[in-house]
């Protein structure tokens, strides 16, 4: 019979580019969801956490509220029921606080089997490059995308 940590992950292959969930809630901040959800859901499989589908489920229950989110201020909008300065507020408010919310319960889920990885020899990568690459390529396809996509992935 072995010692086994109910929590300790079981990292894949892909471990060696897994990083602290510090720099995709960065990657949050600087470039927008389009970035970090994927890579909290990389970073989850990677390092072999417990928790990994319910990281997964976080991102893509995240990106459908920000959806729902966006068509209810458009209907409400259209109803007549915000003017619409008041509606772009109101759904920029709205998905912040959505963002925030979800990025910030993934991070604190994903830290506590990140630091078990470490305790465990595991070794991090450092994100700042992919932090700042992805902030000006943000600014890039803000420019480009349709509003829908820059409203519901970005910043």
């Amino acid at each position: 019979m072995t010692y086994h940590i109910a929590d300790e992950p079981k990292p894949s292959g892909l471990a060696h580019l897994a990083v602290h969930p510090l720099w995709p809630l960065f990657g949050v901040m600087f470039a927008g969801t389009w970035l970090a959800w994927p890579w909290f859901a990389f970073n989850g499989f990677a390092v072999g956490s417990p928790t990994k589908w319910r990281e997964l489920t976080a991102v893509i229950i995240g990106w459908l509220c920000s959806v729902v989110i966006l068509f209810a201020i458009i209907f409400a909008e259209h109803s007549k029921l915000l003017t619409s300065d008041v509606g772009r507020w109101v759904f920029l408010i709205t998905k912040d606080i959505w963002i925030i919310t979800v990025s910030y319960w993934i991070f604190t889920t994903q830290t506590r089997t990140i630091e078990l990885f470490q305790y465990t020899g595991g070794k991090l990568r450092n994100g700042l490059f992919a932090v700042v690459v992805s902030y000006f390529v943000s600014q890039k396809i803000a420019h480009v995308a349709p509003a829908f996509i820059v409203a519901v992935f970005g910043r």
